[in-house]
């Protein structure tokens, strides 16, 4: 062995730690599964890991100058399967992955998402690999890779992931947080995670909505730690400028605004009239006490500027202030800053801004206070009710003010604390005394049975999944909601979800013709009595913006005008026919009628459920969430899901060829299914899925421009929709491509296929044909087939050698083939997949000198150690230093046998020229301003009275040396014009 300073060296291996186990970034138990509203960014919970496995990388020592004395090294690169918790399902996808501090997505990283459905089924890895460990993870939403590469450090990278959660207000409006009031209705009525509050006992929150809506106050809050809920709630109250109030037996939400608000479809008109007018008489004191007393807050606690923290979206969900000052008052009282609010549920800037300006101009103007007793008589009054309070002493005529607090005496007395409503002018009050009187609930009056639900699929436009069944249920007075139950079979059921309130669901009182879009001539006449429903007319915007959707037999249809022309009776018109590219047909008198809002349920479906049969119960709640009944006696109601129509084909595919690329045109398909369109080409004849894919295209384009190889092909084209349905029909396009490029490789690999092959063998004829598991196992008998491969192997592959370029630079890659299927094939494809690997040589040593020229031989391609991994290619430019090629067929897809393969780069012709270029008299050497690729051809003209005659010496790809002569043969010196080329 050598010594510490000398001696033999060692040639044995370097072993480095191997690590056999993984540090995760959080794997907590019993932690509280968050809830996420609207779009946000959520953490992930570790909640299981296992068939972790460390591969071992080898690398001859003494580096790529030679002569190193180091011994082989081994390097490890890890990975595991790993499976992430993200929150309560199901979720509608994931919109943005970061990892660590980067930006990535969930194929980058392998990760598979389970939306977190209910009754969603276990982890097919875990099913296989470790069946004691498959839980579904019912209701929870998590991603998961049973490969997860680590690189070479074990430790598990931090994650976020931006979830498209739950109740997303219009994400195909591009609105994707929630509107406050589904927000506190699912919170506190949810059967998974609410607060256990009655749905019955929740009042009308359609105003509070309305002003939610109009006011753009979308928020996206994220629950995820246990709180009590009244802590989230009045959160969201204050973030929207309103207050909870109890009001006969029912939760209401009432909010401060005094104007006007329009926007997003919805129109918030405030109620300024006063419940009662309050004067002197009614005011209840006790000896000289004021009947009115007056609090002002003081100046010193009215704050002039206001900032709020939210998570800014278009950040990256990174903190942010907003800010809002009132710049007079500060000027006039000096600058006083409120303490920053946090608000974590806005996620949009816009939002944040509006909310920052409602707590300023609330804490700045309304700062009086006005306490004083009432009687009995006034028992109706509860807080957020506008009153007038009229007191002389105070100069008070019928101040306009709000009910903020009620106590009640022993003696039935009722103080009031009410606060200033600073807007010009009162009005009338509302009603006078109110009568007394009791109510009692009965929370155990039965539900009754659901009518017959109207079920049927949602246009994927629509369904915030993809593919959703919706169903439409209503019931009698006492009829609150109901929980769905799905079966596949008509007797195992599964909770789907729930119902929480009837439709509004009807029938056609007179046939509707088929009509024009927009229709303006036919009435859609309804009528609810069945539901008890009631219509609301809208604006022109609301039903050309298709936000008053009906279903009626099939077709969506949107309305304008909701004309009541007797009990839940009513005439529809200006209406918008075929919504979603439903058929837009006439319907005879009868038909049905759904007005499609909240009360819709939507279920998934995955695409292999199409033409499979549902049976779907419905287990009635009463309006108070209370009294269930029991499933076994409930009517089955059949289903068979259609699924969304495929697209329509293509239409106008046309191709053009010039200046070497093919340009193709086509007729844009105008649908909201529509997720573009995918073109291949072959030669003529081949059947789709045999041809080689060309591009994808999104929805919105109609022409692209791309390049081919060389020859005479047939380019197809097929519309896919969003759920990768292709459209029946294929168009199709012959073109001739031509190669006017110059070629810098071109050598054909047959007959000698000097490379590495793996999985075919050679034939007797000099192709290549795939291999067969069995022979490979046993090498005795023939090396080659003549009419089929019994068993062939999974893989074939033949990796050429590596093309070196003489200076790195921007190239045309492709490739020819032979190929055809092997004897007795009749189905498959015979085109093999072409893959390369390239690099820059950004990260290798120097390998040309100054002026270009490789320092290098033929054989450079083994000093590169920048190669990248092999990528599916079909052709196009790419800014290389050095190529290698692969090619690949998989005998599932059809037996290939490869009779030739011819690898090319090339270049499109070059030029430079040069005029007056003076010549010494032993000669000038021209180096050109870039390196051709090969020699060009060079032509010199002398130039001068003098006759001369120029020769050209030494010629190469990046230069020359010009000599001239006189007539007598000796060498002179003068001028001369030069032109090199490779056309």
């Amino acid at each position: 062995m050598g010594g510490l300073f000398g001696g033999k060296k060692s040639n044995s291996r370097q072993q480095p730690t191997v690590l056999n186990s993984i540090r995760v970034q959080s794997s907590v138990y019993g932690l509280a599964i968050p809830i996420v509203y609207g779009q946000q960014r959520v953490g992930a919970n570790l909640i299981w890991y296992g068939d972790f496995v460390a591969t071992a990388h080898e690398s001859g020592g003494g580096g790529k100058g030679g002569g190193g004395g180091g011994g082989e090294q081994t390097t490890h690169t890890y990975s595991a399967a790993v499976a992430l918790a993200l929150c309560e399902g199901p979720v509608g996808g994931i919109a943005r992955v970061w990892q660590d501090k980067s930006a990535t997505t969930l194929g980058s990283l392998n990760l598979a998402l389970f939306n977190g459905a209910p009754q969603q089924p276990a982890w097919g890895h875990l099913v296989t690999r470790h069946p004691e460990a498959a839980i579904g993870y019912e209701g929870v939403a998590y991603v998961a890779s049973p490969s997860y590469f680590l690189g070479d450090n074990p430790d598990l990278p931090n994650h976020n992931f931006e979830v498209e959660g739950r109740l997303r207000y219009k994400p195909m409006g591009g609105v994707v947080d929630a509107n406050p009031a589904e927000i506190i209705v699912d919170l506190l009525i949810n059967p998974d995670y609410g607060a256990g509050f009655p749905a019955g006992a929740i009042g009308d929150l359609s105003d509070y909505s309305k002003w939610c809506v109009a006011s753009g106050l979308f928020l996206s809050p994220l629950v995820n730690e246990q709180r009590p809920a009244h802590e989230i709630l009045d959160a969201l109250a204050m973030l929207t400028n309103s207050a909870f109030v109890w009001s006969a037996g029912r939760l209401r939400l009432v909010t401060f605004a005094d104007e006007t608000a329009t926007g997003d479809g919805a129109i918030y008109t405030p109620d300024l009239s006063p419940a009662y007018d309050i004067a002197d008489d009614d005011f209840l004191v006790e000896g000289a006490e004021d009947p009115v007393e007056c609090v002002r807050t003081p100046s010193a606690d009215a704050f002039n500027v206001w900032q709020l923290e939210f998570l800014n979206r278009e950040n990256q969900y990174s903190p942010q202030i907003a800010e809002a000052k009132d710049q007079a008052n500060i000027e006039e009282f000096g600058e006083r800053a409120a303490d920053v609010v946090t608000a974590h549920e806005i996620a949009r800037a816009d939002t944040a801004q509006t909310i920052v300006q409602f707590l300023l101009q609330r804490g700045l103007y309304v700062r009086n206070r006005y306490r004083f007793c009432v009687g009995w008589k006034f028992a109706l009054l509860e807080p957020m009710d506008l009153v007038t309070i009229s007191d002389p002493a105070l100069g008070l005529d019928r101040q306009l003010v709000r009910v903020m607090e009620i106590e009640e005496d022993d003696e039935g007395r009722l103080a009031v604390t009410a606060e200033e409503v600073p807007v010009g002018v009162s009005t009338p009050a509302r009603f006078a005394s109110p009568p007394i009187f009791g109510y009692t609930v009965d929370y155990r009056v039965p539900p009754g049975d659901a009518a017959a639900p109207i079920i049927f699929d949602a246009p994927p436009a629509l369904a915030e999944s993809g593919l959703e069944v919706w169903l439409a249920a209503f019931g009698g007075p006492n009829w609150g909601g109901a929980e769905v139950w799905v079966s596949s079979d008509g007797q195992t059921y599964r909770r789907a979800g729930m119902v929480s309130g009837p439709a509004r669901i009807g029938f056609l009182t007179a046939a509707l013709a088929a009509g024009p879009d927009p229709d303006t001539t036919n009435v859609l006449a309804v009528d609810l009595a069945p539901s008890r429903g009631a219509l609301m007319s809208g604006t022109k915007s609301d039903a050309d913006m298709l936000r008053t959707l009906c279903w009626v037999d099939g077709e969506l249809i949107a309305y304008r005008d909701a004309d009541l022309v007797a009990q839940y009776r009513y005439n529809l018109s200006y209406l918008r026919r075929g919504g979603y590219e439903t058929p837009a047909v006439g319907h005879a008198a009868g038909a049905r009628f759904v007005r499609l809002d909240g009360a819709i349920f939507k279920l998934p479906y995955a695409r292999q459920e199409i033409g499979q049969t549902i049976y779907v119960k419905l287990a009635s709640l009463n309006i108070y969430g209370g009294a269930p009944q029991d499933l076994s006696g409930l009517v089955a109601y059949p289903y068979r899901i259609m699924g969304p129509p495929a697209p329509p084909a293509v239409t106008g595919f046309s191709a053009v060829f010039a200046d070497g690329a093919v340009a193709f045109r086509w007729d844009p398909i105008e649908t909201h299914t529509l997720a573009g369109y995918i073109l291949r080409f072959a030669p003529a004849g081949t059947a789709w899925d045999a041809m080689t894919l060309l591009s994808t295209n999104d929805a919105g384009t109609h022409l692209t421009t791309v390049a081919l190889p060389p020859g005479l092909w047939e380019v197809a084209i097929r519309a896919v929709d969003v759920i990768d349905q292709l459209s029946a029909d294929t168009a199709r396009v012959s073109v001739m491509v031509q190669n006017f490029n110059d070629a810098i490789y071109g050598a054909p690999q047959e007959p000698a296929w000097l490379g590495t092959i793996v999985g075919f063998v050679r034939h007797w004829t000099g192709a290549l044909v795939p291999d067969s598991k069995r022979k490979a196992a046993d090498k005795s008998g023939f090396e080659t087939f003549d009419r089929f491969v019994d068993e062939p192997v999974d893989l074939c592959r033949f990796d050429g050698g590596a093309v070196t370029l003489t200076f790195p630079d921007m190239v045309r890659v492709w490739a020819e083939f032979a190929a055809e299927l092997g004897a007795g094939e009749t189905t498959g494809h015979a085109r093999p997949r072409l893959l390369i690997s390239y690099t820059t040589g950004d990260d290798d040593p120097a390998m040309w000198s100054d002026d270009g020229a490789s320092l290098f031989s033929a054989n450079a391609a083994l000093m590169w150690s920048g190669f990248g991994d092999y990528v599916p290619w079909s052709v196009g430019d790419i800014d290389i230093a050095a190529v290698r090629f692969r090619v690949e067929s998989r005998p599932a897809d059809g037996i290939s046998v490869l009779r030739g393969f011819r690898p090319v780069v090339d270049v499109p012709p070059a030029s430079q020229a040069a005029a007056g270029i003076s010549v010494g008299p032993g000669g000038t050497t021209i180096v050109f301003d870039k390196p051709f690729h090969r020699t060009p051809s060079i032509r010199v003209t002398p130039q001068g009275a003098l006759p001369l005659i120029a020769t050209v010496g030494d010629p190469a790809p990046t230069g020359f040396m010009v000599r001239l002569f006189d007539m007598n043969g000796a060498p002179a010196a003068g001028t001369c014009d030069w032109q090199a080329s490779t056309e």
